[in-house]
């Protein structure tokens, strides 16, 4: 990288401009992560996709009625673990 330098400045301001270039760039980049982590937040939070709330639980499995489908699914996954992943 520094041979892209060579003969348009001396040897010794060379290395100093190539830190001060990866300081702005690393440096802009840190401002820049955490304020544009937070807008796509943001963002996101307004616009209510097709999947949000789908892996909430179903507050009708709680009734009476759909206790035994409720036991037999925990059953299948108690006896055989490995088929359902």
């Amino acid at each position: 990288m520094l041979s892209l330098l060579e003969g348009r400045v001396s040897d010794a301001a060379a290395p100093v401009i190539f830190l001060v270039m990866f300081l702005v760039i690393v440096g802009g980049a840190l401002w820049v992560t955490p304020r544009l982590a937070r807008w796509l937040d943001r963002r996101e939070d307004k616009n209510k996709g097709y999947f949000d709330g789908m892996l909430e639980e179903d507050p009708r499995l709680s009734r009476p009625e759909n206790r035994p489908v409720w036991e037999r699914v925990r059953q299948l996954f108690a006896d055989t673990p490995d088929i359902f992943n």
